[in-house]
């Protein structure tokens, strides 16, 4: 019985030792770090070569515009009586904000002004959408 036993604890595959296990476990870790790392410097170049793309499609000379209509009242119509001035609101603006305000508010308002906000007013320098969403997410509960 006993010469039975001693063959079959020879068969048996000694295991790892622990630094082995600790050295293939770092190993492996920094492999992928240093893996991952390069996927994201790829994909970020790949980003950048896009954008450039996309800058030098918007820088190149757009086609000639067509030459403007003639106007159908004989041309007594000034230019500043069709075209508003820059950085003045448009009766159109006026009814889209009026209306976005009537859906919000859903009773009785007036507007009494609406005046467009330059850069130089925002202090974060972020647009009007990107600064609610900043104090929507940063708000105290």
């Amino acid at each position: 019985m006993g010469t039975s036993f001693i063959p079959a604890l020879l068969a048996i595959e000694p295991e790892p030792s622990d630094l082995t296990v600790v050295i293939t476990g770092l190993l492996l870790v920094f492999l992928i770090l240093i893996l991952l790392t390069l996927i994201i410097t790829l994909q970020g170049k790949f980003f950048d070569s896009l954008e450039a793309k996309k800058k030098q499609a918007k820088s190149a000379p757009a086609p000639s515009a067509p030459a403007p209509a003639k106007p159908v009242n004989g041309g007594n119509v000034s230019a500043a009586a069709v075209l508003p001035a820059p950085g003045a609101v448009t009766p159109e603006i006026v009814a889209v904000i009026a209306a976005a305000v009537a859906s919000m508010e859903q009773g009785a308002f007036t507007i009494r002004s609406i005046k467009p906000v330059s850069r130089a007013a925002q202090a974060s320098g972020r647009k009007a959408w990107g600064q609610a969403g900043v104090q929507s997410n940063t708000a105290p509960f």
